[in-house]
């Protein structure tokens, strides 16, 4: 190494080293253009959707003593949001052996997923393998809804005639949705029903109805039949047949 090689690297490792840099060209200011984030408003629904859990947390009084909660939170390891457990009346009634009305034990598995509208139930039916059925009121004049979960999500608009619930319209609840808007009643729902019935279309539909139809005369008369029968069956999917099938007859 030479000397002036070496007092070179001496000098930048103690600061003293004379370089000198050749100077930039300054730069020219350039716009910058931003663009602009556009926000989507937040969609406004009639009715929001929660969870099974976090619903009947809310509003599991309004059922009284008919469906009652089995607090989970005592059980160790048990996630009482994931699994909702409650008790219901038994479905062949009857008694213990102490007097008592027997009921039968209903769990939801991830009941935290299970998607039902947010509002305040009027009654609730729970079946077997986590089916349910929720009949709400809401804030449309004679309009109410059935809701069936939890595979199923479908929610059936009923009006109120002659303190019947007649479904006129389904809509399915997507996993994704945040809310549903309330499906205006048809005005004239209640002319029809005193219209002569269409059995052979019904007995299409529904078989069962064929050995009835010498007393069904009029649609009320076959809303009248249906109305009877959803009291015996416990079925998800039997139930929205009869309610298609009601639907359809007055559509």
């Amino acid at each position: 190494m030479n000397d002036n090689l070496a007092k070179m690297v001496e000098g930048v490792g103690d600061g003293q080293a004379d370089i000198t840099l050749p100077e930039e060209e300054p730069k020219e200011e350039q716009d910058v253009q931003v663009e602009e984030t556009q926000v989507e408003p937040e969609e406004v629904f009639d009715i929001n959707i929660t969870n099974l859990s976090s619903w009947f947390e809310t509003y599991q009084q309004s059922f009284g003593d008919e469906i009652r909660n089995v607090n989970a939170k005592g059980i160790k390891g048990i996630d009482p949001e994931e699994d909702l457990i409650m008790t219901v009346p038994h479905p062949d009634g009857g008694e213990t052996a102490e007097g008592i009305p027997k009921r039968k034990l209903r769990t939801f598995d991830k009941a935290n997923t299970i998607p039902v509208l947010d509002i305040e139930g009027i009654a609730m039916n729970v079946f077997n393998n986590n089916t349910f059925r929720i009949v709400y009121a809401t804030e449309h004049e004679n309009v109410f809804i059935k809701y069936y979960g939890a595979a199923a999500r479908q929610v059936v608009f009923c009006v109120a005639i002659n303190e019947l619930l007649i479904p006129y319209a389904i809509h399915k609840v997507k996993k994704n949705d945040k809310g549903i808007n309330v499906i205006d009643c048809p005005e004239n729902i209640g002319e029809k029903l005193s219209q002569p019935v269409n059995i052979e279309d019904i007995i299409i539909r529904y078989k069962q109805i064929e050995k009835f139809q010498n007393d069904i005369t009029t649609n009320e008369d076959a809303i009248n039949f249906f109305m009877g029968k959803i009291t015996t069956v416990v079925d998800v999917n039997h139930l929205l047949q009869i309610d298609q099938v009601m639907i359809n007859m007055l559509a």
